[in-house]
């Protein structure tokens, strides 16, 4: 895998995820779906938490503080009222600031970069896992898009 290949998978991830953002509100964002599921809000938070791990991968800033990120991490129980969560307009700011910083930084990755070791195997299989992990997010997105009564966005 390429420098070029894995930001194309992040480009693609990004330009899905805003597909199927559009016109969701903040308060839409919240809905929990029954009997399962995240909400938009915490599917997105997330996100930008696991850009945390991308962007310190990568030797760049975290978008968001561990304290900011805490309430969209794996594992975390998120409010169903929203209390403790972040407004979708701010997640949204924190998704497209952390795109420019990761796909400059992707784009800069030579094959010896991505061939360096990390704690899952090399750089490239870090980012690709991680790739994976956002389209796999940015694809519920868009099946809760659905739940909350609006049309599909991607064709």
């Amino acid at each position: 895998m390429t420098s070029a290949l894995i930001a194309k998978l992040f480009e693609l991830s990004h330009e899905a995820a805003h597909k199927n953002l559009a016109g969701v509100t903040h308060e839409e964002s919240l809905f929990w779906p029954s009997p399962a599921g995240n909400s938009i809000n915490w599917v997105l938070g997330h996100i930008v938490a696991t850009r945390n791990v991308i962007m310190q991968s990568l030797g760049t800033a975290a978008i968001w503080t561990p304290e900011e990120a805490a309430p969209y991490e794996r594992g975390a129980k998120p409010s169903r009222n929203g209390a403790g969560g972040r407004r979708l307009e701010e997640i949204i700011a924190a998704v497209d600031q952390s795109q420019n910083a990761v796909m400059e930084r992707i784009r800069a990755l030579s094959a010896d970069d991505l061939g360096r070791h990390s704690p899952t195997g090399t750089v490239g299989e870090l980012l690709t896992i991680l790739g994976f992990h956002e389209a796999y997010h940015v694809g519920q997105l868009g099946i809760q898009r659905r739940l909350i009564g609006k049309d599909g966005a991607i064709a």
